[in-house]
């Protein structure tokens, strides 16, 4: 068994990495989070600003965003989908970083960004407190922080939560891991832990020294996945 939430991160999503990016084909179940993250952005920073995709997997959204004249970092602590991605975008320009599992600082030098997105990230992580200080560490002043996470009051992540203890259990059964479909989403909920309400997320956002920024997203972003919460900082 993996020893820490983001080696087990990292073998759910390599498992993924060659079926990832058909999910933000214009009709894929994720293609609304270029959307979401683009609109985040617009008007926030100025065109040619530097932007880390944290945990931005196969590329699909800096992409889409590089085209659109940021200077995208993707970094994830998946291998797989940093070399999936590689192949598949090699005309965008996109500075590729792979992470240890066990990484404690980012590898990137105070003040670096304008701002940092992470789509459906935080959820992984374990000891977010300090992956938000490296946030900070590494924002330029004024920078800005957006990330997605589960939204714990949304039904479906209220079943999840009471399926959770069960599918830690089930894992534990030969073979059930290697169920199609079955499997991944067993593994999702075992790994997908750190899921707090938005003032829990906003205190420890305050730790960290950031603080809140209201956005206004289109009903039709939202409307995409309700299961989800839209966060923003500087």
């Amino acid at each position: 068994m993996p020893e820490n939430a983001a080696q087990q991160a990292g073998l759910l999503f390599d498992a993924k990495a060659q079926s990832w990016e058909s999910k933000y084909r214009p009709n894929g179940p994720l293609a609304f989070r270029v959307k979401v993250f683009a609109a985040l952005l617009q008007g926030r920073v100025e065109p040619g600003a530097a932007v880390l995709d944290f945990g931005g997997g196969t590329g699909a959204i800096a992409s889409a965003l590089s085209r659109r004249g940021l200077r995208m970092t993707v970094c994830d602590v998946s291998e797989q989908m940093i070399e999936t991605g590689k192949q598949l975008h090699p005309e965008a320009a996109i500075d590729w970083r792979p992470l240890p599992a066990n990484w404690k600082r980012l590898p990137f030098a105070d003040r670096s960004f304008a701002a940092i997105i992470a789509s459906s990230v935080f959820e992984y992580l374990n000891g977010v407190e300090n992956v938000l200080a490296e946030c900070r560490r590494i924002l330029q002043p004024g920078g800005k922080l957006f990330f997605s996470v589960p939204n714990p009051a949304h039904p479906s992540r209220k079943f999840e939560r009471w399926l959770r203890p069960l599918a830690v259990l089930l894992l534990k059964i030969p073979g059930v891991a290697r169920l199609p479909k079955i499997g991944n989403y067993l593994r999702y909920l075992e790994v997908s832990r750190a899921r707090f309400s938005q003032a829990q997320w906003r205190q420890k956002a305050a730790r960290a020294g950031f603080r809140p920024v209201a956005v206004q997203l289109e009903p039709a972003h939202l409307a995409a996945n309700q299961a989800l919460m839209y966060l923003a900082f500087e």
